[in-house]
């Protein structure tokens, strides 16, 4: 019994060192590409599925907002830009943005938010967004 769990961790082993390891961050695994950073606007605030478009070899970033409350929302948002390997290369200077969406009573339209990239070397993007 005891060479068959020798065995079984062998080939454990085995296949282990066989694995490849993973270089750089893929945004389209388990990450989020929109991240809203308070919980209460969850429940406020429905969010599109975001997509890109390349101008002029630069990458754009575009994500649709609309506001499920009563009211109007004020929001701010921040778009962080990735290279091909997943690393950050996101200007120090990039300040946050408004963004007002109206309430069903002031007849609420979805607003689509957009950022172009810094650099063409950006190929992932990720919308933070926060209540202003």
């Amino acid at each position: 019994m005891t060479g068959h769990w020798f065995a079984v961790l062998g080939i454990s082993l085995s296949l282990l060192g066989c694995a490849q390891p993973r270089v750089g961050l893929s945004l389209d695994d388990s990450d989020r590409v929109v991240v809203i950073n308070e919980e209460n606007l969850t429940s406020r605030l429905a969010v599109g599925h975001p997509y890109s478009e390349v101008v002029n070899n630069q990458l754009t970033a575009n994500v649709a907002l609309h506001n499920l409350g009563a009211e109007p929302l004020a929001l701010q948002y921040h778009v962080v830009w990735y290279d091909n390997q997943g690393l950050e290369f996101t200007p120090q200077a990039m300040q946050w943005r408004p963004v007002l969406l109206n309430s069903r009573r002031q007849g609420e339209k979805d607003i689509v938010i957009s950022d172009i990239a810094p650099e063409p070397r950006a190929t992932q993007f990720r919308f933070l967004i926060r209540a202003r």
